[in-house]
């Protein structure tokens, strides 16, 4: 799980967030299929855009997570990622939405990221102090399911800008 401080130096750091922001009560699972290097566009969050507009916690399922322990250089390196232009559209038109989750390694492909000073890390973290992305999750046994509550249980160090998370969904 990245908070702010993971790209802004005075962004919020794990202990700055209460135990209730780690609480999520309008959670959507959405599938997003995509292959090497694609990203993930407004049209592809369009089609759940009803549900957008009510939920808390977006977590996409790519399915690019079956390269994670079979084919590692690519599941690092040609992932697939949100553009920026979806990550600004998520932050200027779904202000409930303060959690995205998601199957890949990151919420941007780690190359493009790095070529681009990591925009859409910025664009989503910076967009308010308690915005939370939680990158690298196996969403296998939550896709094509309706989440009733989704609880996140990050690893509180003082001082840190992310942190390992164990997650627990009612479905």
């Amino acid at each position: 799980m990245d908070t702010a401080y993971h790209v802004l130096s005075d962004g919020a750091k794990i202990n700055d967030f209460e135990i209730s922001d780690f609480v999520f009560t309008d959670p959507i699972v959405i599938e997003c299929p995509k292959g090497d290097m694609e990203e993930i566009e407004i049209g592809d969050l369009d089609k759940y855009i009803n549900d957008l507009k009510k939920c808390d916690m977006l977590l996409v399922y790519t399915g690019f997570s079956k390269y994670r322990f079979s084919e590692t250089e690519r599941y690092t390196k040609k992932a697939p990622g949100f553009s920026l232009k979806s990550a600004e559209y998520i932050v200027n038109n779904f202000p409930n939405i303060r959690c995205i989750g998601m199957d890949l390694q990151g919420v941007e492909n780690v190359i493009v990221g790095e070529k681009n000073n990591f925009s859409v890390h910025k664009m989503l973290l910076g967009s308010s102090p308690k915005y939370l992305l939680i990158e690298d999750m196996n969403l296998d046994p939550a896709a094509g399911k309706k989440l009733k509550r989704v609880f996140v249980a990050p690893v509180r160090m003082i001082g840190t800008e992310a942190s390992p998370v164990t997650i627990i969904a009612e479905i």
